[in-house]
């Protein structure tokens, strides 16, 4: 695990508590917010351009300049 101190992963841990909890939910804004306060985006597109860097591109279906869907937003099938 890339967290050593248990601080974090206290952190880390709890935020996860959120978003399974959130899940459980019918409120698509308060798991849209659990998530987002989970995952730093900026440390994503940081991580996606490692991995351009390291593997030419990154895998099929994985655009990073499209737009994303916003949770609780109608899919059409």
């Amino acid at each position: 695990m890339k967290f050593g101190d248990s601080s974090t992963m206290e952190k880390v841990i709890s935020q996860h508590e959120e978003i399974i909890d959130a899940m459980s939910g019918d409120d698509h804004n308060r798991l849209a917010l659990a998530i987002r306060a989970h995952f730093d985006m900026a440390r994503v597109k940081q991580y996606e351009q490692r991995y351009v860097i390291r593997h030419g591109e990154l895998p099929a279906g994985a655009e990073p300049d499209r737009p994303r869907r916003r949770i609780g937003s109608p899919v059409a099938l």
